[in-house]
Parts: structure tokens; sequence; C-alpha cells
């Protein structure tokens, strides 16, 4: 899932308001080393294909303006905070 400091959620969700939620999974695994997978849920009018537009846009945006020391340790707060999380139940336990 996508944390609530990604650039992503920033402008998707609280700025443009074009999407109810977005995440980002690893995936398949070790079989396709550091290969993520990012998804959207459009929020209605808006469609697939304006997420894809704002998702060009953010990537770009980010690439040319790097984060912020400070953006940077609140991401590394919110990962830590949501593994920290997870080892709360069996299940968050098992999968990591």
């Amino acid at each position: 899932a996508e944390s609530s400091v990604s650039p992503l959620y920033e402008r998707l969700v609280k700025k443009t308001k074009k999407a109810v939620s977005v995440g980002s999974e690893e995936a398949p695994g070790s079989a396709y080393p550091n290969f993520t997978l990012f998804y959207f849920v459009p929020r209605a009018p808006y469609t697939n294909n304006d997420l894809i537009k704002e998702f060009d846009a953010t990537l770009t945006t980010f690439l040319s303006k790097p984060p912020s020391i400070e953006a940077l340790e609140r991401a590394r707060r919110s990962l830590a905070m949501s593994y920290l999380g997870h080892m709360k139940s069996n299940t968050g336990l098992a999968l990591n």
C-alpha cells in the first residue's frame, strides 16, 4: 500500500482528488528484483487514463526535483511504523 506521505498519494488523492486510493507492490518477488507495480482507484468521473497522465506528471516532477531530506525522513518513519504495525499480527509476522 502507498503511504500517505508519498508524492503519488499527495497529488492523486489529496491535491487533485482524482483517485480514491493509490498503492504499490514489489512483485513478483525474486524472479524480477526491483520490479514495482503501481495501482490506482479512480474517483468518478475520472478514468484510468486520467490517472496514468497524473502518474507520469508526478514521476516527471519527482525526477526533476528530488525529495528533500525532511520528506525522505518522513517517508522512512512512515515505512518503519507500517512495518511495526504488521508485526502485531500472526499473519503480518508470517508475511515478513
